[in-house]
């Protein structure tokens, strides 16, 4: 019996009973491998077994993903990995209760958001989080705020409407925010640490957004949002290095200063038939790559 691999290039593989001697050897070779917890390698039948098997391993790096027809009924056994690192939740999952205080050392997460999902904001060792469809109570990410070490966040869709919490994360160096049609943001929560900001499908935010991210160096507004003039962008953020505007819709003319900002190395945009200067106007200017 052989260790059925995902991805043997990226060292991913599932779990067989039968196989366990190999993945303890594998595992001891490779200790960062990801294990991968999915229907084909688990059955009603096996349930109990496998899981009493795994819980043995020395797993750093975990990823679950189930139909919802072949959803395990308890996963509890999962909680004996306390050094696990990396976990990622996939669909399928949202009538487990899954605690996720059981894993103090985890670094990286990525799940979707769903009602018995507890204790995000324990992992107070996490560095990077991607999370889908979250839908705080009050509508704002309080949650997070005690997640002290991340450094990396991506938020796509949910309800939440403000970015109150995210300002007590002071080692935040990246935020993604995607496809959420209620958020605003509030020029008084103020995020200093955040030198990499993507906005994309958020359409209730401004062009003032800006003025809560001060540091920012690399920057993508993918939004239908109307822009008036880029200007006010350009001069509040003075870091800046990239910038890509390419779904947004700037309705002023005469953009010919925008060449003007020396500091910005990559600016990508989408000619529009009323700008005086188009893409190929920027192909030779010194400061751009």
């Amino acid at each position: 019996m052989s260790i059925r691999f995902i991805s043997e290039e990226h060292h991913v593989f599932s779990y067989t009973v039968e196989a366990h001697e190999l993945i303890v050897e594998y595992l001891n070779k490779y200790p960062d491998a990801h294990f991968h917890l999915d229907d084909e390698s688990i059955n009603a039948e096996k349930q109990l077994q496998y899981f009493s098997e795994i819980s043995n391993l020395n797993i750093s790096s975990l990823l679950i993903g189930f139909s919802v027809s072949n959803v395990p009924t308890d996963i509890e056994s999962l909680y004996h990995h306390k050094s696990l690192k990396r976990l990622g939740l996939g669909d399928g999952l949202n009538k487990l209760t899954i605690d996720l205080s059981n894993f103090p050392e985890l670094k990286y997460l990525s799940t979707n958001w769903f009602s018995k999902l507890k204790n995000i904001g324990a992992l107070h060792k996490l560095e990077k989080l991607n999370l889908f469809k979250y839908k705080p109570k009050n509508k704002d990410l309080i949650e997070l705020s005690e997640l002290v070490e991340l450094r990396e966040l991506k938020l796509a869709s949910g309800n939440y409407e403000s970015l109150d919490g995210l300002d007590k994360l002071k080692q935040l160096k990246e935020l993604r925010l995607y496809q959420n049609s209620k958020l605003k943001i509030n020029e008084n929560v103020v995020l200093n640490s955040v030198e990499n900001l993507d906005i994309t499908n958020c359409k209730l935010v401004n062009a003032d957004f800006y003025k809560s991210f001060p540091n920012v160096k690399i920057l993508c507004f993918d939004n239908t949002t109307e822009i008036i003039s880029l200007k006010p962008i350009l001069d509040g953020l003075k870091k800046l290095e990239q910038i890509n505007v390419y779904g947004a819709n700037i309705l002023e003319e005469d953009n010919s200063y925008w060449l003007d900002y020396k500091n910005i190395k990559s600016f990508n945009f989408r000619d529009r038939r009323h700008h005086k200067l188009k893409t190929k106007d920027f192909l030779n200017y010194p400061y751009l790559d």
